[in-house]
């Protein structure tokens, strides 16, 4: 008996294993969640069509702005990665369940997301943009929305609520957002709102509707990669490597070759028009005040003196000063902050100064920040090439391209936070020779802080 039982025990322990490995795939994540970030390969989920965040090329490889940056974070945090092209509506469910150790695309940080999953530091700022036909009446923020203003909007979203509140137009509800923004360009409506990305793959694909985007980003939405609850040590990992990115310029590298020089916070807006430089110096003439309201409390919140420091390679320093009747001062840039060392002004202080305007960009009233957008005239850059910095493929198609007139110009897109810290970039537009024809464009990230209240 002892010995037909030696004999029949293995059978059934090998009975007992068979029966856990059918029900296996589903437990493996378990454990994969618990230590994966340690050991082990971990499944990462990424949108299977989210343009431009990720998509599947004509030869079946998985493409986008999501998937490279998810591949650099993998390799810099050191983690043995295996990635799955998923509906987007599976992501949160399979972190949640543990089915994905991670999951990206695009996703939108909310409170009923985050009762369900942890979130990485956001890596991609975006949200709701009005946009106009150019072959339509200009509209630069929505203060110019009036009860006469027809805007096409996506029935029942929250984007209905938000308009309702912080303007007066008439909505014209619909059922996608690209048919809001059909009815804009056939200027069945003034306006469409919609997601900024949405509108940026329209402006690509239709470029003949001459769609421009008015005030920038107006309601922020911030995408970060879902990661399962149970792993707190993969969430310290990921943003360990999405801080390394952004320090070391990588991050940077990976938005660029998806959005060129889209600004980090979204679309240039259109601004509205002001009177041009009377010098080579950039000197203007007084701004209207009516661009800044008296009393206003964003504005007297933007108003001081601030040092950034700016990306450039070397990394470069600048003073800047934002005048309360809209005049925007600032100083040469500098190879040290010592070279501003006791200097609080720009008005009266000998160091060389550029002006130009600067104005409040109306996003959400509520916020705590202060966003604004500012324009430098300079002269024209002399001795560039109407091909330079244009890629060979560009280069040989340069026939097909369309030439436009500039004026050589900064253009800054900032973000002032409640502490006096300051974050954005400034996109510089040079002029080319002989004449003004194809715009050339340099764009660099700052920061900063203000130092004169």
């Amino acid at each position: 008996m002892n010995s037909r039982s030696r004999h029949t025990i293995p059978h059934r322990i090998i009975l007992f294993l068979l029966l856990i490995a059918l029900f296996l795939p589903s437990t493996v994540p378990v454990a994969r969640a618990q230590s994966g970030a340690i050991r082990g390969t971990l499944i990462i989920a990424v949108a299977a069509d989210s343009p431009p965040f990720a998509a599947q090329a004509d030869n079946g490889q998985a493409i986008g702005f999501d998937l490279d940056l998810i591949k650099t974070v993998a390799r810099t945090a050191g983690l043995h990665v295996s990635y799955e092209s998923v509906p987007f509506i599976q992501l949160i469910p399979g972190v949640a369940t543990r089915l994905y150790d991670a999951a990206l695309g695009c996703i939108y940080v909310n409170d009923d997301r985050k009762a369900l999953v942890d979130f990485s530091t956001p890596y991609f700022t975006t949200g709701g943009v009005l946009a106009f036909s150019g072959n339509s009446a200009p509209i630069y923020d929505l203060t110019d929305l009036t009860p006469e203003t027809k805007v096409s909007i996506l029935a029942e979203s929250a984007d209905v609520a938000f308009l309702t509140n912080y303007s007066s137009a008439t909505l014209l509800p619909v059922s996608s957002q690209r048919e809001a923004l059909e009815l804009a360009v056939a200027r069945v409506s003034d306006a469409a709102f919609a997601d900024e990305t949405t509108v940026t793959r329209f402006q690509r694909t239709y470029p003949e509707a001459q769609l421009q985007v008015a005030g920038g980003v107006l309601t922020k939405d911030q995408c970060a990669i879902a990661v399962n609850r149970e792993n707190p040590r993969l969430l310290l990992e990921l943003n360990a490597a999405l801080t390394r990115l952004k320090n070391n310029g990588k991050y940077l590298a990976i938005y660029r070759r998806w959005f060129g020089s889209r600004p980090l916070n979204g679309p240039t807006p259109v601004t509205r028009p002001t009177p041009a430089t009377t010098n080579d110096q950039g000197t203007m003439p007084p701004v209207p005040t009516a661009l800044l309201p008296h009393n206003d409390p964003l504005t007297e919140a933007a108003m001081g003196s601030y040092i950034l420091t700016l990306t450039t390679a070397p990394v470069g320093y600048q003073l800047i000063e934002l005048e309360s009747d809209g005049q925007w001062l600032e100083s040469q840039i500098a190879s040290s902050a010592d070279h501003f060392h006791g200097v609080t002004s720009l008005v009266d202080v000998q160091l060389p100064v550029r002006m130009g305007r600067w104005q409040l960009i109306r996003t959400d009233p509520m916020s705590a920040t202060v966003q604004l957008s500012a324009t430098v005239q300079i002269s024209p850059t002399a001795g560039i090439s109407p091909t330079a910095g244009i890629s060979p493929t560009e280069t040989n198609n340069i026939h097909e391209m369309v030439f436009l007139p500039i004026q050589p110009r900064e253009e800054y897109q900032l973000t002032i936070q409640d502490d006096g810290t300051v974050h954005g970039l400034y996109t510089l537009y040079k002029s080319a020779v002989p004449t003004v024809t194809l715009p050339l464009t340099e764009t660099v990230e700052l920061a900063g802080k203000r130092v004169v209240p």
